[in-house]
């Protein structure tokens, strides 16, 4: 094991801050994670020969991205140039490792219902309710 250095002392930076550690889905664009929740509905079981759009309904979670949560604000106000988006859900596990991930293709939300914020600061909105409608489902290898 190694020695650590008495002389230097071991900085930890108190002001990160990761808004989804809590949350068991992890909602994914771009590269990076968007939002956050403690359940999801709508993700059929079987998914085979899905021509319909299909309702996610994510509850009890976070959006701690600005654009994400600026896209929602343009849909709902009918002023998104891009109205629909490619997104990533991923279930986690106690410990925070994947355990399934699914491809939402061409989205929009649907339904936003935030929760009062309680820390401005923060940088985060809390979710009631988020509804996504997606067009197509994969189950990611």
């Amino acid at each position: 094991m190694p020695e650590l250095h008495k002389d230097k002392p071991i900085v930890v930076n108190p002001t990160r801050v990761d808004p989804y550690k809590n949350f068991k889905f992890h909602v994914t664009f771009g590269g990076k994670i968007v939002a956050a929740a403690k359940t999801v509905s709508g993700i059929p079981r079987k998914i085979t020969g899905m021509n319909k759009s299909t309702d996610i309904t994510l509850k009890r979670g976070v959006i701690g991205d600005s654009g994400f949560s600026d896209w929602i604000k343009q849909v709902s106000a009918g002023t998104a140039r891009l109205k629909r988006k490619n997104l990533i859900l991923e279930l986690h596990d106690e410990i925070g490792n994947k355990t399934s991930s699914w491809t939402l293709g061409n989205c929009r939300v649907s339904s936003f219902k935030p929760l009062p914020s309680l820390d401005k600061k923060a940088g985060t909105i809390a979710i009631e309710t988020l509804v996504i409608q997606s067009e197509s489902l994969k189950l990611n290898p």
